[in-house]
């Protein structure tokens, strides 16, 4: 009985080192979190087909373009602003601007749609901007 016990002890000793020294296995020389390299997020690239911009002058729709294709590749978006052009999804632009006593406002609406043309999500919103004197034209402000 008192070898039993004996030999019980020593394993539970035993076991305040290593499971692997135990089972005879290799002592690990490294925690096993620091051993498990953990994989980098893959490098996820979208392709967004620009429709052409309703409302907006035809400068005025370049130079808007041009400002979302830099800005989704700085988010690793890619803006295809080709007409033919096909991608993941599909972004429309429609761009209304009114004269008011305080400025200019601008009114707006994005649709990102899917590729099968279903509405993934709308953003709208109105700012209004100061406006040059006099100016007939909504869009000079």
């Amino acid at each position: 009985m008192v070898t039993a016990f004996a030999c019980l002890s020593a394993l539970s000793v035993a076991g305040c080192e290593t499971a692997g020294n135990i089972l005879g296995g290799a002592t690990p020389t490294e925690p096993i979190a620091a051993q498990q390299k953990p994989t980098p997020p893959p490098q996820v690239t979208y392709r967004i087909a620009l429709a052409p911009i309703i409302g907006a002058p035809e400068a005025m729709a370049k130079q808007l373009a041009t400002q979302l294709t830099q800005a989704g590749e700085r988010q690793r978006i890619t803006i295809l602003s080709d007409r033919d052009a096909k991608g993941e999804y599909a972004l429309r632009g429609y761009i209304v601007a009114a004269r008011e006593k305080s400025g200019t406002k601008v009114s707006y609406i994005w649709d990102l749609t899917d590729g099968a043309g279903k509405r993934v999500n709308r953003i709208t919103g109105e700012e209004v901007v100061t406006a040059a004197p006099n100016a007939k034209d909504p869009w000079s402000g």
